[in-house]
């Protein structure tokens, strides 16, 4: 593979790949980070593209999506967290202003005093975007078991939060 190629896969796909990830991502500096590792693990890998399995702009989006939730997971699994506002939807409708009007700081803290299994529940389903019945099954819990937990934390969030508020 020459430059051209190269500058070519680069042009082709940067606007689509940079738009999934901002969609994922909130810091513009991890953004550009991810990116450039997307394009790195393409070029890196471009042998193994199979245009049997996928289509090239398929295996691109695979890497990219792979690529997001690495840092997403490589996140959660440090202190920092970041909600990602484009989750799926749930059957029940949650308290969205929760999501759209605190800060992260705030909302950080304000999950860190809730039980561990309840802030698991929370970051799976917001954070990860997982359905509640795989985050059922994660946790090893009873759907309804699920749902009790996942009602519990979002009440005691917004009653951090609106303390929080109240106090400002």
């Amino acid at each position: 593979m020459n430059k051209q190629d190269i500058e070519l896969i680069y042009t082709q796909y940067c606007d689509k790949v940079s738009r999934f990830v901002r969609s994922k991502i909130h810091y513009p500096n991890d953004v550009e980070d991810i990116v450039q590792t997307v394009f790195l693990k393409v070029y890196s890998n471009l042998d193994k593209y199979d245009e049997i399995k996928a289509s090239f702009s398929t295996w691109i989006y695979i890497i990219t999506r792979n690529t997001v939730y690495d840092y997403l997971k490589d996140k959660r699994d440090h202190p920092v967290l970041e909600l990602i506002e484009n989750t799926e939807e749930s059957e029940e409708k949650t308290d969205e202003s929760i999501w759209n009007n605190e800060t992260l700081e705030e909302l950080a803290c304000a999950l860190e005093k809730l039980p561990q299994i309840e802030r698991d529940v929370i970051i799976l389903i917001y954070y990860h975007g997982k359905p509640k019945t795989e985050v059922a099954k994660i946790l090893d819990i009873t759907y309804g078991q699920l749902r009790y937990l996942h009602d519990k934390a979002l009440s005691r969030l917004k009653e951090t939060l609106s303390r929080h508020l109240s106090s400002n």
